[in-house]
C-alpha cells in the first residue's frame, strides 16, 4: 500500500523539478510563497479538525461520567437499565475506534506536509546556489521565520495528538471501570 503513495510522490517531485528548472527565481519565489500559504491553510484546517476532535473527546468524557453516575445511582434496577448503559458504552467504544483512525490519518498528513516543506526548502536552497543568487537578508529572515513557525505548529499539533491519546487512554480505562461495575455478579 505504501508503494503507490511513494510512486505518486516521486512523480510529483519529478514534475516539480521539471517545472522549477523552467522557472525564473522570481517565479519560483512566487510559487514557493503560494505553496507556503497553501501549507499554512492546510495546517489551519488540521488544527481546526484537532480542535473538533478535542470537543468530541470532551463530549465523550462527559457522557462517560454521566453513565458512571447513572450506574452508581441505579445499580439495583432491572437488567434492562444495565443493557441501556451497555449500549451507551458500545457507542463510546465505536467513537473511540473511529477516533484512532482519524488521529492516524491526521498524523500522516502532518508527516507528508513536513516532508513536502523540507523538500521544497532543500530544492530552493539548491536552486539558489546553482543560479548563484543568494536571497536578501530580509528574504532569508522571512524563510527562517516561516520555518520556525511551521516547526512550532508541528510541535503544537504533536502535543495536541499526544494529549488526545492520553485522553483516549483515560476514556478506555473509565469504560473498563463501567463494564466492571455493570457486570452482573
Amino acid at each position: 500500500t505504501a508503494l503507490p503513495i511513494l510512486r505518486k510522490k516521486r512523480d510529483e517531485l519529478k514534475h516539480e523539478v521539471e517545472r522549477e528548472t523552467r522557472e525564473t527565481p522570481a517565479e519560483e519565489k512566487t510559487r514557493l510563497t503560494r505553496q507556503i500559504h497553501d501549507d499554512n491553510m492546510e495546517l489551519a484546517t488540521l488544527e481546526k479538525r484537532v480542535s473538533e476532535m478535542k470537543e468530541k473527546v470532551q463530549h465523550g468524557q462527559d457522557e462517560l461520567m454521566n453513565i458512571e453516575r447513572e450506574l452508581e445511582d441505579y445499580q439495583g434496577e432491572k437488567s434492562g437499565r444495565f443493557q441501556e448503559l451497555k449500549k451507551k458504552g458500545e457507542t463510546m467504544d465505536d467513537f473511540l475506534r473511529k477516533f484512532e483512525e482519524l488521529k492516524g490519518s491526521e498524523e500522516e498528513k502532518l508527516d507528508r506536509l513536513e516532508t513536502t516543506i523540507v523538500a521544497i526548502l532543500e530544492h530552493t536552497s539548491k536552486s539558489l546556489a546553482q543560479s548563484e543568487q543568494l536571497p536578501s537578508v530580509d528574504d532569508f529572515r522571512e524563510i527562517q521565520e516561516d520555518l520556525v513557525f511551521k516547526k512550532q505548529e508541528k510541535e503544537k499539533s504533536q502535543t495536541t495528538m499526544e494529549s488526545l491519546h492520553t485522553e483516549n487512554d483515560k476514556l478506555q480505562r473509565d469504560l473498563a471501570k463501567v463494564d466492571e461495575v455493570g457486570e452482573p455478579k
